[in-house]
């Protein structure tokens, strides 16, 4: 996964090698990031904010692909964003987590989905699916 400073130099590379999908995308998300970042009430932490950031323009790409279908620039556009997105847990490792979790806290959702939600590449569907069958 890369961070913020990567992302500056993925723009910059992408421009240089004259890539008009990859600068504009980066461009886009760069630009994202910094206007996030500037909030008042923003996080401190910019990789978390690019984290949060590309979460959304990925989740938007996906729903633009489900309505006019994948293309060639749409499945480089995902390639770009993943690289700059943890890498999603698998559903083994998040039933283990939300075991020990509730070997720990007890089955109380309302103390465990906000760990949950703190941990990178968590996918809350899946755990929250996990934790209700236990």
């Amino acid at each position: 996964m890369k961070d913020f400073k990567d992302l500056k130099a993925a723009r910059l590379a992408a421009r240089k090698a004259k890539a008009p999908i990859g600068s504009a995308l980066l461009s886009t998300l760069l630009g994202e990031v910094q206007t996030e970042a500037s909030r008042p009430d923003a996080d401190s932490n910019i990789d978390a904010i690019l984290i949060k950031v590309a979460t959304k323009f990925k989740k938007n790409l996906e729903q633009t692909i489900v309505k006019a279908g994948m293309s060639d620039e749409r499945q480089l556009e995902l390639n770009i964003l993943s690289e700059f997105l943890p890498s999603a847990m698998t559903v083994d490792e998040i039933t283990v987590l939300v075991t020990s979790l509730v070997d720990t806290h007890g089955k109380d959702m309302r103390t465990i989905m906000p760990l949950l939600k703190s941990v990178d590449g968590m996918d809350m569907k899946v755990a929250s699916g996990i934790l209700r069958s236990l």
